[in-house]
């Protein structure tokens, strides 16, 4: 019940942050119901093994993918082409969970961030589908919010502390360290962070 508040909190937030973010449309592939969709994702699948280097650009491509694959899942007329896109949208989410255990706990928390943009891409898919396609995105929202779960697990355990409260110290760290950049570019001769000035009369 905790975890859920959590989940609930940081959706929040992030509605309330992201909310121009939010209101972006995500373009829908090749619709899961053509014959060239599997060519599409061939197409992907070269781009990721090969040209993408970086485990974490790596997530942020597969994330994108992944609300590619929710848009399908509006965009499709058939069951059958819904169940298609949502299948392959977990299979790409559980890439991407899989590669973010390899990131510091910081970046777990962008990436869970990022993961809650893909719930909203998902609920606003909800609300254009029709009646009997509902229960299936409701299932995909609720599957979508244990990976969350399982990354908040994640941090809570390496961390040490309860998600809330690492977000809280992380935030503060950045506005230390945000601080001092800006103190040493309006003051250079105070030299924050670094070797103490020896001009101080």
């Amino acid at each position: 019940m905790k975890k859920a508040l959590i989940l609930f909190s940081l959706l929040l937030i992030s509605l309330l942050s992201n909310s121009v973010l939010a209101q972006e449309e995500v373009s829908a592939g090749i619709n899961p119901d053509s014959p060239l969709h599997s060519l599409d994702r061939a197409m992907e699948s070269i781009k990721l093994n090969l040209f993408i280097y970086n485990n974490r650009a790596k997530i942020d491509y597969l994330l994108e993918k992944a609300d590619e694959r929710a848009a399908e899942m509006g965009e499709s007329e058939t069951s059958k082409g819904r169940l298609k896109a949502n299948e392959q949208r977990e299979e790409i989410l559980d890439k991407a969970e899989k590669r973010t255990e390899r990131l510091d706990d910081a970046s777990k928390l962008q990436i869970l961030e990022r993961i809650q943009k893909h719930v909203l891409v998902l609920q606003r898919v909800l609300e254009k589908v029709p009646e009997q396609a509902r229960d299936g995105i409701q299932r995909a929202i609720d599957n979508a919010d244990r990976h969350q779960l399982r990354i908040i697990d994640a941090v809570e355990e390496s961390s040490g502390k309860p998600i809330e409260e690492f977000k809280m110290d992380l935030e503060t760290k950045e506005r230390v360290s945000e601080t001092k950049k800006r103190s040493s570019l309006l003051n250079p001769e105070l030299n924050i962070g670094g070797v103490a000035p020896t001009n101080w009369g």
